[in-house]
């Protein structure tokens, strides 16, 4: 066994001095190998990466630098992309035009049925639909839209926010609502006090309007509801609710409850007059058998 391990040795010592041999010991080459050395290890710094991960960082760079000799190529690519995505854009812009001008047109003719039942006879509404080809793009399309009313035959239409009073922006507002309900029954409107500014034979037609849309809500699965001071309106509907305010210390206390029949002729009554006796309460009487409530 120690005869064996000599020979070992023997051939360790052999392949040792061999090696030895194959060593450059030029001290240029060592100088060159440390500096590289120093180089790969500021650029690890530098990129804050690991020495073995700058192959990575290479190979990345390299590819910016061939996408960096191809930006004419890649920048016609692009523009001739953006000319066909804003062909497409301008033509569906156009489609849809032709579209609001039809359905604007329906509304107005809508509109201006509903205006002659709210006292507004003669007047004339106006969706002005505007198609802008050299808009910037945008997910609404092209067109500008405005408004044009005349409350008053024989006058031309202007902007509605300039011509109508407040009273006629109500009476249009809900017809333009209930003209745009469209056929979905389970939508549920809200009003909130649209018949400001209104009284007399108008109140009324707002409250019959008022009711015409509560029946076809009813006919699915919606409901109309409206907040309203008019006792015209109130006796159309075919729930009413009586809303209090009581202040307390340290704020208002608000209660909603379902009137009877009974409470209702009190509270229409009360509307109309201000107190409750037995003229108001028979006026409220006639106004809820007219309205069909009672």
């Amino acid at each position: 066994m120690l005869q064996e391990a000599a020979v070992n040795c023997s051939e360790g010592l052999q392949a040792l001095r061999i090696a030895r041999d194959r060593v450059d010991l030029n001290p240029s080459r060592f100088e060159d190998v440390a500096r590289q050395l120093g180089q790969i290890h500021d650029l690890a710094r530098k990129h804050r990466v690991r020495m073995d991960e700058l192959e990575a960082i290479t190979n990345k760079l390299s590819t910016r630098i061939d996408n960096a000799s191809n930006t004419e190529l890649r920048r016609d690519k692009l523009l001739s992309e953006l000319k066909n995505s804003l062909d497409n854009y301008r033509r569906a812009a156009e489609n849809l035009h032709q579209k609001r001008k039809l359905h604007a047109s329906e509304v107005s003719v809508r509109v201006i049925e509903l205006m002659n039942d709210l006292g507004m006879e003669g007047g004339t509404f106006e969706i002005a639909v505007s198609l802008k080809p050299q808009a910037t793009p945008t997910q609404l399309g092209d067109d500008q839209v405005q408004i044009n009313i005349s409350a008053n035959p024989g006058l031309p239409p202007g902007p509605l926010s300039k011509i109508a009073s407040g009273g006629e922006l109500s009476r249009i507002s809900l017809a333009i609502k209930v003209a745009t309900a469209g056929n979905d029954e389970s939508v549920t409107q809200i009003f909130d006090e649209v018949d400001a500014g209104i009284g007399g034979d108008t109140a009324n037609a707002v409250g019959r309007l008022m009711k015409r849309l509560s029946e076809k809500r009813l006919s699915g699965h919606g409901q109309a509801l409206c907040v309203t001071h008019l006792a015209q309106v109130a006796v159309c509907a075919t729930h009413q609710l009586q809303v209090r305010k009581a202040p307390g210390k340290e704020s208002v206390a608000v209660d909603t409850s379902l009137l009877t029949t009974s409470d209702r002729i009190d509270e229409i009554a009360r509307m109309l007059s201000g107190t409750i006796s037995k003229k108001s309460r028979a006026h409220a009487v006639e106004l809820l058998s007219s309205a069909g409530a009672t």
